[in-house]
């Protein structure tokens, strides 16, 4: 059941992010009860091209969080879902998030975490701490019932609760992972080099590293900058000190489309440096 492979994007990059959009470039409809978890969830749907409901609609994707789950029908779907594509950078399948009745039913009556199930959680992680990204991990938990939670349950609670909990040592492993899998989205063929620098700098630099909580805030800022990792860190550390405008996804666009009317009116909008370096990153980057 788990093993159906998930939905990868092939466009190039150079197009605008896709992630929750259908193979018909419609953006997929997503709807939340009013919480924190939907105020953390809107800027990441709407970035990847998707749309967050304020009313229930037709054919929009139910969401809930796990931990929320008591009496929800099949067609809900866990809120890790949106944050395991941002992380991956794919478009997953959502048949793998959706809670299932009876995984409701035979969690209903104990939906808490104890002090033992976290303590059990935790020891399991410990062992197995390079495969806290995926699911096969989470998913082998429920198998081997090392609580009596569900394994997208167990998850968003190691996520949101259990991860500050680990050893200074397992947490900083942790945030290099992060940060290196944020340089790999810029990293071409070519720019083997430039990636193993470009890594080296952000490990090197402690406050970077505690201010980076996942690497879609890097991504982001790399983005703005054009690749230009002193601007970026700058923004990250303190955005009101770096002065806009900062490059989109749509000037991106209009700029790939080679019309000489559009690229003056970048050209004003950013100035004539900025509009060089863009169209070098987005060449690096495709």
């Amino acid at each position: 059941m788990w093993s159906q492979p998930c939905i990868v994007f092939k466009q190039p990059r150079k197009k605008l992010l896709i992630l929750f959009m259908t193979v018909d470039g419609e953006p997929m409809s997503f709807f939340l009860r009013p919480s924190p978890n939907k105020v953390k969830l809107q800027p990441l749907i709407t970035a990847g091209g998707g749309l967050l409901c304020n009313v229930q609609r037709s054919g929009a994707i139910l969401l809930i969080d796990p931990e929320e789950r008591g009496s929800v029908p099949e067609t809900y779907v866990s809120t890790q879902y949106i944050y395991d594509c941002v992380e991956r950078g794919e478009q997953l399948d959502v048949e793998h998030y959706r809670l299932k009745p009876e995984v409701v039913l035979r969690h209903s009556a104990r939906l808490n975490n104890s002090k033992e199930e976290d303590a059990a959680i935790l020891s399991y992680v410990r062992n197995h701490m390079t495969q806290t990204g995926g699911n096969r991990l989470w998913q082998e938990m429920e198998k081997k019932c090392v609580t009596s939670h569900s394994w997208q349950s167990m998850k968003h609670r190691y996520k949101t609760q259990l991860a500050k909990k680990l050893s200074g040592v397992e947490e900083e492993k942790r945030k290099l992972g992060i940060l290196e899998l944020a340089t790999k989205e810029f990293e071409s063929e070519s720019e083997v080099r430039q990636h193993y620098t470009t890594l080296h700098f952000l490990q090197s630099n402690v406050v970077f590293i505690q201010l980076i909580h996942t690497h879609f805030s890097v991504i982001k800022a790399l983005m703005k900058t054009s690749g230009d990792i002193p601007a970026a860190l700058d923004l990250l550390l303190d955005p009101s000190s770096v002065s806009g405008p900062f490059w989109n996804r749509y000037d991106d666009g209009l700029l790939l489309s080679a019309d000489a009317v559009l690229r003056q009116q970048l050209q004003e909008k950013y100035g004539e440096e900025s509009l060089a370096k863009r169209i070098v990153f987005l060449e690096l980057e495709g």
